[in-house]
């Protein structure tokens, strides 16, 4: 770890689990979750494969794409159920962080958790697990008040992961087709054009990417398959005295909802 450095202008992830503590207060009565499972579901935060990749061999999603270090200046840290991971602005620095962040969703999502985040750019002397700056308060802060997707009746936070705007602008205005690309398979606006990660986007991409009808209509099946495991783990880990977590739930539900519809007409129009 380096005790020297220096503060620097990166692109910062802030990514928290939602529910963790009536799971872990749970685990500890001996009812539903135990100690394994939850340690499990924190190594995701961290994506340490996705992390050793980008040590070893440089960026792995849009590798042509412009950096300025092999590694992107890549750190991450994680406190118990939260995990903060910076980066090095630059085209293939931001298409990398938002793969982890979604990546990170996704592995949550398959094991019945929310994640909540916000994702900027700003100062941060960030080197193992020493970290700190003004870009690291601002993360910390606004992952509290996410609110893209917010229904008139709810509270004042949504279960997402929320992209900063300046993030998104950069993303438009100085990176290239491979970034934008991936940035629009796995994000979503809301009505007022706040922008956060889509927790099952990719996986209608994924199903419709295949060289044949059979080959996609194979696909759209395993995806399906995959969204409706997805609503029944969320249902079953629902923490059971979390009424504000239970309440998050329904935007997942939803966006998972329309997913799986979205997939089933598809699969229906091929046949």
């Amino acid at each position: 770890m380096d005790l020297g450095g220096s503060f620097k202008d990166k692109l910062i992830a802030f990514i928290d689990i939602l529910g963790y503590k009536s799971k872990v207060e749970a685990a500890e009565r001996g009812s539903k979750a135990d100690l394994a499972s939850l340690l499990e579901q924190c190594s995701k935060l961290r994506q340490p494969s996705h992390v050793e990749a980008i040590s070893l061999h440089g960026p792995m999603i849009c590798p042509d794409s412009k950096h300025v270090s092999r590694t992107l200046d890549y750190e991450v840290s994680q406190v118990s159920d939260s995990a903060l991971v910076s980066v090095e602005v630059s085209p293939a620095g931001v298409a990398n962080l938002l793969y982890h962040v979604s990546a990170a969703v996704g592995s949550l999502l398959r094991r019945g958790s929310m994640v909540r985040g916000y994702v900027c750019r700003g100062r941060i002397y960030h080197s193992g697990n020493m970290f700190l700056g003004t870009g690291y308060n601002n993360a910390v802060s606004q992952e509290k008040k996410v609110r893209a997707f917010r229904l008139p009746s709810d509270g004042p936070s949504t279960p997402f992961v929320e992209i900063d705007s300046a993030v998104v602008e950069y993303v438009k205005n100085e990176t290239d087709p491979c970034v934008q690309e991936m940035f629009e398979r796995l994000t979503a606006s809301d009505a007022v054009g706040i922008t956060v990660i889509h927790p099952v986007k990719r996986l209608f991409s994924m199903a419709a990417s295949g060289f044949s009808l059979e080959q996609v209509e194979r696909n759209l099946g395993v995806v399906i398959g995959w969204i409706e495991r997805f609503l029944s783990e969320l249902e079953s880990q629902s923490p059971e005295h979390d009424s504000m977590a239970n309440a998050k739930a329904k935007y997942y539900r939803r966006f998972l909802n329309e997913e799986l519809e979205k997939c089933k007409r598809t699969r229906a129009s091929l046949r």
